[in-house]
């Protein structure tokens, strides 16, 4: 085993003298020195990885510990708390046709309890007449909807949904 160790690419270690140089010539030209060996590359790669993927849960609220992470979401997965969709499209609902899932607008294109245009209620897969619908169909299309877009589908009664 050899008593002089390549650290990184510019320095040596002579272990029998403790001295650290800077990487020159090889003393001896015959016997070439070694590669700096890609396990310390390795190693700190590992170690830049951990140190940066775990500041994102240290808890800097004055806990030495590490706090929890968020739940991962998808756009458009359900929120682990429906109460807060649930209260908004209830207002929406209420908004655009006092709850009424056989409601038809004057014109005849809005149609159902969220006042649904053809278009939109086929985009979240709805079939036939959204006002021929049962309410829970309504429900959850408009659930869909709303995960998908927000209340942007409702513009006159996102406001009232809001507050």
């Amino acid at each position: 085993m050899s008593t002089v160790d390549v650290w990184f690419d510019d320095t040596e270690i002579d272990w029998s003298t403790r001295r650290v140089a800077p990487l020159g010539p090889s003393p001896n030209p015959a016997t070439p020195r070694r590669a700096p060996s890609l396990r310390w590359l390795g190693l700190f790669a590992v170690l830049a990885l951990a140190v940066a993927g775990g500041l994102a849960f240290v808890d800097f609220g004055g806990d030495a510990g590490v706090g929890t992470a968020p739940p991962l979401r998808a756009p458009g997965m359900a929120s682990a708390d429906p109460a807060p969709a649930t209260v908004t499209l209830d207002a929406i609902a209420h908004c655009e046709s006092r709850g009424d899932p056989t409601a038809v607008s004057q014109d005849g294109v809005y149609r159902g309890k969220y006042q649904f245009d053809m278009a939109t209620w086929q985009s979240v897969g709805g079939t036939g007449d959204p006002a021929r619908a049962p309410e829970r169909e309504q429900d959850r299309r408009a659930q869909m909807l709303a995960a998908d877009r927000g209340t942007a589908p409702w513009p006159t009664c996102a406001g009232a949904a809001a507050g």
